[in-house]
């Protein structure tokens, strides 16, 4: 999620890096034209886990966090063995 964008997705002014994540996904999207729609943000995890072993994902601005980010990645060896 990018800065700036937590009015247009959630309809709420916020900052992401002062909430928990169990805030974060407490939230709910609206969509395109401004009805709350029945999707919620995911935890990088549980994203990974429903991620089919022939896809690829790019994160992006985790520069700051990439310690954490790393230490995260390291619990999917089996992501690893992607070709």
């Amino acid at each position: 999620m990018y800065t700036g964008t937590e009015k247009r997705l959630f309809r709420q002014s916020f900052s992401p890096e002062a909430i928990t994540a169990k805030q974060f996904i407490n939230k709910h999207y609206y969509n395109n034209i401004g009805e709350l729609s029945s999707y919620q943000p995911v935890t990088l995890c549980n994203f990974i886990k429903q991620l089919p072993r022939n896809r690829m994902i790019h994160l992006d601005r985790g520069w700051s966090h990439l310690s954490e980010l790393l230490a995260v990645l390291d619990h999917f060896p089996n992501q690893q063995q992607q070709k």
